[in-house]
């Protein structure tokens, strides 16, 4: 599947996220939080969600999701206070 939003291109089979200037490199974890939230357009995700199907209930703490969300607002020059 590929995804287009705003200057962004998401190649969700080869797990690449390209910009205006280029490839922005993600980590696997955050790639799968962008894919979620992709196939999820039209619904408000909470950390619980992402918990369950991002990383299936491992032993982790709510911090890796607010990590890779911050991660992810950083790669695409969003900001929690001013959030496109």
């Amino acid at each position: 599947m590929h995804y287009q939003f705003d200057q962004f291109s998401f190649d969700a089979h080869n797990a690449r996220l390209s910009g205006a200037e280029g490839e922005i490199a993600l980590r696997p974890i955050t790639v799968q939080v962008l894919r979620h939230l992709l196939e999820n357009p039209q619904r408000l995700i909470g950390h619980e969600e992402l918990l369950d199907n991002v990383w299936g209930r491992q032993a982790v703490s709510v911090g890796v999701v607010s990590q890779s969300i911050r991660e992810l607002r950083q790669a695409l020059g969003d900001s929690a206070r001013n959030s496109t």
